[in-house]
């Protein structure tokens, strides 16, 4: 990455980080007293926080300071982040849309001098649920469904809403059976309808993991099996295989017992245990459906990153250690190309709750499970907070309402710019662009990101 391409991200992210917003955390805390356990995606919405970047093979050190409240947040996930399979459902086609539709505001990126056209963006249409921070999304094929988040006091916000690209308009969706849903469940997409498990009290205690399941096709809830073992929420390792949820539940930390990862199966609303992994269970850690395995690699026990990682294999119903990683230890998020998994920066140590002193990694590699190997990337932006997204030919990392594009082919980074500040990064992918759900602004409710 060369100097002036450097000097423009820098200011990109800073630029965000200087914005006027709300750190939800500090909100939330507000509310509901200290926080028990650190928050990655709200923390990089930070209302006034200060990010040394460091390229190459350096290292951020990431840290928060609280000031009044201003107005309103800026970014995360997790996936989660979440990247959604994309795939047809039947869609409500008589509901009248809620919210008013604003103009299609282009935020444009900039070239540099040699490089490709960097991404556009443009906001949305707010959120007819009002000003919501880091919901949950997925994707249909058409809509994205979205529930969940908070509001700028930190209070889980109710309701459900689908969001429509091509005609920047929402509608409102029944409302969930149990209420306001409880911040940052995990959620996925199974083909026909969105499943919602787990996630933690609006004190940052954890929740018994029960669930629902929103069928589109009837706009109706449903309550489904909890998992019968551990806590679920967006920071468990899960993937969605086509036919069953895979994920490594969590037992609140501090103990010895042994959690096993489980499956659910929507067909049948029954869970069932995977044969314990090689590995040490995990929260935060890179994991990827391949088509054939479940790939989970870094992560956090609680209290230290892990630098090892697993493959499971439905079929034959085993684990296998994959090859050691280049890597050093970390919490981080990994997407599939169909060929390689690859993970980039990433962060390591820091205060557990607030995140001050957190040791931001700007390097990467790539996973390619035919050969059990591992091969370095091009070091690009430190940063905590990305949560990457896979287009078909490019990763886009986002953070702070930023984003910056790795050309897997050409093995560099592309610059890019930001989509201004209040946009949430819970990014979604439809197949042409990314919707980065979510927004501490009442007039939008995110931003579409088109990639170069």
């Amino acid at each position: 990455m060369n100097e002036p391409l450097e000097d423009r991200l820098r200011h990109h992210l800073s630029s965000v980080d200087a914005a006027g917003v709300r750190d939800p955390d500090a909100v939330r805390s507000a509310v509901a007293g200290r926080v028990q356990r650190r928050r990655r995606r709200r923390r990089i919405g930070a209302t006034a926080a200060s990010l040394a970047l460091v390229v190459g093979s350096g290292v951020a050190i990431w840290s928060n300071r609280t000031s009044p409240a201003s107005t309103v947040p800026a970014t995360t996930g997790a996936p989660t982040t979440i990247a959604s399979t994309t795939s047809t459902s039947t869609t409500i086609a008589s509901t009248t849309s809620v919210g008013t539709t604003l103009p299609a505001t282009t935020l444009p990126g900039t070239t540099l001098p040699g490089t490709a056209p960097s991404g556009s963006w443009r906001i949305i249409a707010p959120d007819p649920r009002g000003v919501v921070w880091a919901p949950s999304a997925v994707w249909t094929g058409t809509e994205a469904l979205v529930v969940g988040g908070v509001d700028l006091d930190g209070k889980p916000v109710g309701g459900a809403g689908a969001y429509d690209p091509a005609n920047d308009t929402w509608r409102r969706l029944a409302d969930p059976l149990d209420g306001a849903r409880p911040i940052d469940p995990l959620a996925v997409w199974t083909g026909t309808v969105m499943l919602v498990v787990g996630g933690d009290n609006p004190d940052g205690t954890l929740l018994v993991s029960a669930g629902e399941a929103y069928d589109v096709s009837t706009d109706t809830w449903r309550h489904i099996a909890p998992p019968p073992t551990g806590f679920v929420s967006d920071r468990s390792p899960f993937v969605w295989t086509g036919h069953e949820l895979l994920v490594w539940p969590w037992d609140g930390g501090g103990s010895t017992m042994a959690i096993t990862p489980i499956a659910y199966d929507p067909s049948t609303d029954a869970w069932h245990s995977l044969p314990q992994a090689p590995i040490a269970r995990r929260q935060s850690a890179a994991s990827v459906w391949t088509g054939t395995e479940w790939i989970v690699w870094g992560g956090s026990t609680g209290s230290d990153e892990l630098a090892d990682g697993a493959a499971y294999n439905p079929t034959t119903d085993t684990w296998r250690t994959i090859a050691s990683s280049p890597l050093s230890k970390r919490r981080v998020r990994g997407v599939w190309t169909g060929h390689e998994m690859i993970v980039d920066a990433g962060s390591t140590g820091g205060d557990r709750i607030t995140g001050n002193g957190e040791m931001a990694l700007a390097d990467g590699a790539a996973y390619d499970p035919a050969t059990d190997t591992w091969r370095v990337i091009t070091p690009g932006l430190a940063h905590p907070g990305f949560v990457p997204v896979w287009t078909g030919r490019d990763v886009v990392m986002f953070a702070k309402g930023s984003a910056v594009v790795y050309d897997v082919a050409a093995d560099r980074w592309v610059d890019t710019c930001c989509s201004g500040s209040g946009v949430s990064s819970t990014p979604v992918w439809t197949g042409t662009v990314i919707l980065l759900v979510g927004s501490g602004r009442a007039d939008t409710g995110g931003g579409i990101f088109t990639p170069p």
